[in-house]
């Protein structure tokens, strides 16, 4: 009766319980057994229905039991219910106190890409995960608090993108699309890094002083050089090359939100 068929990774506490009530619901909703966990099914009085509904429990509290580690399952041994299972867990790990909350808000305030590691994508599936967790616990952000709480945690490398992607109406889900694809579409230097170049890597093979940072003569960027400048690419493909210099005069504006987005502070 194991629910490794359906793959549900054990529960280990805190750090998986989400992802696993996720997964533990799905596997109840398949067998025809989440009634009896939710309380939507109530055991009758007596009778076959009596009979059927406890066949219903005490296999969905099989399954609940056996997809905790040995360690967890010290929390249901005294459960002779699906429910009372499901609830002490849920009670045990998704905490809804006002600590929990400002802590989940704190985390997501201060999420960025600054770690050298952090790519687009982890960086974007920590965002929502961080909101979904959010939600889960009744706080719901307007779109355009989660629109400017990401804006506010990508790198400089793709800041180019904010002036053009804030004037389209985009959901949440078509914004991480448009970013993800431009991340892969430039993979450029590592994340976190804009003064990583092939020169100063060079240098630190050969033992030699680092060499000074280009900056863009174009954007003022440090990084690159003009000719392979993000956002003169950018601009040159929205406006043609015959554009490129009227655009880069023109866009004071343009320069100005991105400064004052650089700025926003939660």
């Amino acid at each position: 009766m194991s629910s490794s068929e359906f793959k549900v990774a054990p529960l280990e506490g805190s750090i998986n319980y989400r992802t696993w009530k996720f997964s533990m619901r799905m596997v109840l909703m398949a067998k025809d057994l989440w009634g009896v966990v939710d309380g939507s099914e109530v055991k009758s009085e007596s009778g076959d229905a009596a009979t059927e509904w406890e066949k219903k429990n005490q296999k969905a509290l099989a399954y609940i039991s056996l997809s905790l580690t040995p360690i967890e399952q010290h929390h249901v041994l005294d459960c002779t219910t699906a429910k009372a299972a499901w609830d002490i867990l849920e009670k045990l790990y998704e905490g809804k106190g006002r600590n929990h909350k400002f802590l989940l808000m704190e985390q997501l305030f201060k999420l960025n890409m600054d770690g050298h590691n952090t790519t687009m994508d982890s960086y974007l599936c920590t965002m929502k995960d961080k909101l979904s967790e959010l939600t889960a616990i009744g706080i719901t952000l307007d779109k355009e608090v989660k629109l400017a709480l990401i804006f506010n945690g990508i790198t400089e490398r793709f800041r180019y993108l904010v002036v053009s992607l804030e004037q389209q109406d985009l959901d949440f889900d078509e914004l991480t699309a448009r970013l993800i694809e431009e991340a892969e579409r430039y993979p450029g230097t590592p994340e976190g890094d804009t003064s990583y170049t092939a020169s100063t890597a060079y240098a630190a093979r050969r033992g030699a002083a680092p060499l000074r940072p280009m900056r863009c003569f174009y954007c003022g960027q440090l990084g690159h050089v003009k000719a392979s400048c993000e956002v003169r690419k950018y601009r040159m493909e929205k406006y043609g090359d015959g554009k490129d210099e009227e655009n880069r005069s023109g866009d004071s504006a343009n320069h100005a939100a991105l400064s004052a987005v650089r700025t926003i502070a939660f």
